[in-house]
Formats: C-alpha cells, structure tokens, sequence
C-alpha cells in the first residue's frame, strides 16, 4: 500500500512540476536569408532567475522579476515573408514584444498582460538588421518566439 501512495505523489508531484515548466523551445532549424544572434540587452536585466536560450530560429526565456529590455538581431540577406509565432506565460507584470525594421520602425507589436499564443505572417520587404525587442515591466514566467520563412 505504502509502494502505490509513493507512486501516486510521485506522478502528482511531475504533473505538477511539468505544468510550471517553461515551454520547451520549438524544434531549431535554418532560415535560408536569415541569421539570428542575441540575446543582447537595452537595459540590464537585474532578475537573478532570468535564464535564456536561443536557436537559429528561435528565442526563449524565463523569469521571475523580469524589467527591462532584452532582444534578438536578425540579420535578412533578401527581402523575405516570415511567420513570427510567440508563446508567453505570464504570472504577473506585463510583458510588451515588437519587431523593428532596419530603422528602427515597429513592423509589428504586441502588449501583453496575461498568457497568450500569437501567430502572424510579416513581410521583411529589404535587407537588413531587424531587431525582435521584449520589454518586461515586473514579468514572472516565460516566453518563446520563432521565426520562420515561408
């Protein structure tokens, strides 16, 4: 009797463990015209529990007092459509993401307040650095953005 309660909390605790983990990052893969580096940071992020990933098309975070602004370069050797998909889990605070043109321009933007999933398709019209800025204001929990060419 003692070997199946074990059991029980066991997969009661990795349920839960498994609900509050951040969203494994999407399968990585190339994009023909784009290059992706970052994270870089506008402003420092002071969250001792900030962690990060990133891929050639994907980029990932998690915190817990996110307040700042973190971004990705992606660099666009041709004029390209892309298909920008962000996933954020929000416990508190807000969390804002845009992209910028090569100008500095919002192409598209996003204002966050509680979790939600966003999918769109974006034209890259030339060349250039774009920048994909999230700024977080008192954020705790995670988001993940991937970006594909279509």
């Amino acid at each position: 009797m003692k070997k199946y309660l074990c059991l029980i909390l066991l997969s009661c605790f990795m349920s839960i463990s498994s609900a509050n983990a951040q969203k494994k990052p999407p399968t990585d893969f190339s994009n023909l015209h784009i290059q992706a580096s970052g994270t870089h940071f506008g402003n420092p992020v002071t969250d001792k529990k900030w962690s990060n990933t990133n891929g050639k098309s994907f980029t990932a975070a998690k915190f817990s007092d996110y307040s700042g602004d973190s971004y990705v370069l992606l660099t666009v050797s041709a004029p390209v459509k892309i298909e920008l998909e962000t996933w954020v889990e929000l416990k508190s605070g807000t969390l804002d993401f845009v992209l910028l043109d090569a100008s500095a321009k919002p192409i598209y933007a996003q204002k966050c307040t509680q979790s939600q999933e966003d999918k769109t398709q974006i034209s890259l019209p030339v060349a250039g650095v774009y920048q994909l800025v999230f700024t977080g204001k008192h954020a705790a929990g995670n988001y993940t953005s991937q970006w594909k060419e279509l």
